[in-house]
């Protein structure tokens, strides 16, 4: 019952869900989040480390050594990488309304430089 109260919810709070993924506040939860999924599924494995060293036949120890390396280098490479990819995510959509979108034409200048062209954002 209590899923169907909490579901009631959901379509009114997409807007603001999806409208907050640019923010630089949402990009940090999002790769605290990502971040989180990341330790979580390097402990999943490695709770089954002896079933996964038998299947690829290789040692336990090693596979152990691996995984312990993995939950300490992963879950920040992952936070640096999602945070890298909101940041560039929140900068195209800044500059998509004072640009426009780009028509995939490229016109070469007599001196050798080269200008694409935009398009004004339809208004919505």
């Amino acid at each position: 019952m209590s899923g169907v109260v909490l579901a009631a919810g959901v379509p009114a709070r997409l807007g603001v869900l999806t409208r907050e993924v640019g923010d630089a506040a949402s990009g940090a939860r999002t790769a605290l989040g990502t971040a989180g999924i990341t330790v979580y599924a390097v402990l999943l494995i490695a709770g089954g480390n002896d079933v996964i060293a038998y299947g690829f036949g290789v040692s336990v120890n090693a596979l152990t050594v691996v995984l312990r390396a993995a939950l300490i280098v992963r879950p920040p490479a992952v936070f640096v990488l999602t945070r890298w990819l909101c940041l560039a995510l929140q900068d195209r959509d800044r500059s998509r309304p004072l640009d426009g979108d780009e028509t995939g034409r490229i016109d070469r200048s007599p001196d050798g430089g080269f200008s694409g062209h935009h398009r004004p954002v339809p208004a919505a």
